[in-house]
């Protein structure tokens, strides 16, 4: 497999925390050449990531309506049962192909 192909498999379970990871330090040597308070910044940069946590959970595990979970994240997201709802339904396992394999059953069986 090439490197490429490896990055690719990785997906969002190593990027989230390489991201949440650079954006520490790109703040931590901002507030070293700066004398500003750079904690807000890092901490919105976390809300943020919560927030879209269900989204991006759709999308790591190729969930079938990610789509749909993504735009109900953004529009609904801020209540917060809106929220626990999208990120119970984005880790249910919902394969593109588990409709396919069914239908291709129940031929089968016809």
């Amino acid at each position: 497999m090439t490197t490429l192909g490896r990055l690719r498999r990785l997906g969002l379970r190593r990027g989230i925390p390489v991201l949440v990871l650079v954006w520490l330090l790109l703040l931590l040597a901002i507030d070293r050449l700066y004398p500003i308070d750079v904690r807000g910044w890092f901490i919105s940069a976390l809300l943020i990531l919560a927030y879209l946590l269900p989204s991006f959970l759709a999308f790591d595990q190729g969930h079938r309506r990610r789509i749909l979970i993504s735009v109900l994240n953004v529009l609904l997201g801020w209540t917060i049962l809106g929220w626990i709802g999208l990120l119970l339904w984005s880790m249910t396992r919902s394969h593109p192909d588990a409709q396919a394999l069914q239908g291709a059953r129940r031929s089968a069986d016809v």
